[in-house]
């Protein structure tokens, strides 16, 4: 696997930014996941995750991917109480007729938010290039001088009165920037603007 630099950051340590960590941790020598929340220890519901008291399904691309990504993730997820199903229990009709899955060795998986991001995110911090920084928030960019790459981000602790703040060099990956109702705080001291949401 090609070596792509000394130091990747993820913005926001929800799914999308826990999947996106487990490649960098691998192209990178750390991969640091901020999230501005200060993150649960257990399989409870989280502050600013949307629909995250909904039970949710990993449809069969997803499910194998994660697996794909973080190999044992299917039997950590049944073993967390996960309802892994597989495809000859399933009834899916499409066009006025039962797409026929007789044979398949596909497999869904329901459970609530907190237990699958939980489990995922326990698999994620158990990787040895992976840095976990909670309860921090991206503050500015920094950028080369024609602004055309970020080199770093200012983070500041999200206690009052902060911590303290660092600048920390980096490649760029913001998940959960993106995220409706999240750009309010986006960074624009580098006149970068805010992703579009939807």
């Amino acid at each position: 696997m090609t070596h792509l630099g000394e130091h990747a950051v993820v913005l926001g340590a929800g799914m999308a930014g826990l999947v996106h960590a487990v490649p960098l941790a691998r192209r990178f020598d750390r991969a640091t996941l901020v999230d501005r929340d200060v993150l649960p220890d257990g399989r409870v519901d989280r502050r600013g995750v949307p629909q995250g008291q909904h039970i949710h399904l990993l449809v069969p691309g997803g499910l194998t991917r994660l697996e794909q990504l973080l190999p044992g993730i299917v039997e950590d997820l049944a073993a967390g109480s996960a309802h892994v199903i597989p495809a000859p229990e399933w009834r899916f009709h499409m066009g006025g007729g039962r797409l026929d899955l007789t044979g398949s060795d596909l497999r869904i998986a329901g459970a609530t938010r907190p237990l699958i991001e939980g489990v995922v995110r326990d698999r994620v911090r158990a990787l040895d290039r992976v840095e976990v920084l909670d309860g921090w928030a991206a503050r500015d960019l920094r950028t080369t001088g024609d602004r055309s790459r970020v080199t770093g981000v200012r983070l500041r602790s999200r206690p009052t009165p902060p911590r303290s703040g660092r600048w920390t060099p980096t490649w760029w990956s913001t998940p959960r920037a993106a995220a409706p109702g999240r750009r309010a705080g986006w960074p624009t001291s580098a006149s970068h603007r805010p992703p579009r949401s939807g």
